[in-house]
């Protein structure tokens, strides 16, 4: 089994997903582990909760199996984070 990107991913393989942590226009970290929801087809129904691992400075990515009875499709990852306990909980959502 391999790791799969975003763009190559494949049923019954591992598909790492990378997200950029950017504040103030520079790559920072957030306060606290980002949680990492992967989204079915319509945008909305969640199909699994991960916490993101970081990688680098700014940079975090989760490993997440893609079941092989997954129908095609694009479907989406939605990370929640904040950047200190005075920001804002934020969103990031990727196809």
């Amino acid at each position: 089994m391999s790791i799969q990107t975003r763009t190559s991913a494949l049923q019954n393989e591992v598909v790492r997903l990378y997200c950029n942590f950017n504040y103030d226009g520079r790559l920072s970290n957030p306060g606290g582990q980002p949680l990492v929801e992967i989204l079915d087809t319509d945008g909305v129904t969640v199909l699994d909760s991960l916490p993101a691992q970081e990688e680098n400075t700014g940079i975090w990515y989760v490993d997440w199996y893609v079941p092989a009875n997954l129908p095609l499709g694009h479907y989406y990852d939605r990370w929640t984070y904040q950047f200190s306990g005075t920001t804002s909980v934020e969103n990031q959502t990727m196809i």
